[in-house]
């Protein structure tokens, strides 16, 4: 899986960064790492290997968020410029009829869900990099502390 883009902002931004030779990480490719319940369980090789991993899935991840706001922040914007476009051919007597009128309008509502649907990936997406993150500083910590106290926790 590579970055997914749903505004032409962000794979602009893209293109600006790759001719600077700035790559975005891709997906690693190795299925998603998961923590075990108990890191003193693992040997210091494996501690280190999940650490790598968590960490590129994290670069990986944080990229897509990243995507994710920006592809967000341009859809709320062409819904409140076609939301305002509309404003301007509604002849109610009221803001309130009028701003009705605009919200039930059937491309106001396409818009929305999209945006709804934007906002919904954001959220997982984020979801997705606050669990990553803290996983990496729980492999961070577990390898700290092998290091300074130069053993494992005894069972």
């Amino acid at each position: 899986m590579t970055v997914q883009f749903a505004s032409t902002e962000s794979v602009d931004a893209a293109v600006s960064l790759a001719k600077q030779g700035i790559k975005l990480p891709s997906n690693p490719d190795f299925a998603a790492p998961t923590i075990p319940s108990d890191l003193s369980d693992i040997t210091d090789e494996e501690l280190m290997e999940l650490y790598s991993q968590l960490v590129a899935y994290l670069d990986f991840v944080t990229v897509q968020l990243a995507v994710a706001e920006t592809d967000e922040r341009m859809g709320e914007k062409r819904l409140s410029r076609l939301q305002a476009s509309k404003m301007g051919t509604v002849t109610e007597k009221t803001v309130s009829a009028a701003k009705a009128k605009v919200a039930s309008d059937p491309d106001v509502v396409l818009v929305l869900e999209e945006v709804d649907a934007l906002y919904a990936y954001r959220k997982l997406v984020e979801a997705v990099h606050q669990n990553l993150d803290r996983n990496v500083s729980l492999a961070s910590r577990e390898l700290t502390r092998r290091t300074t106290t130069g053993k494992r926790w005894s069972s």
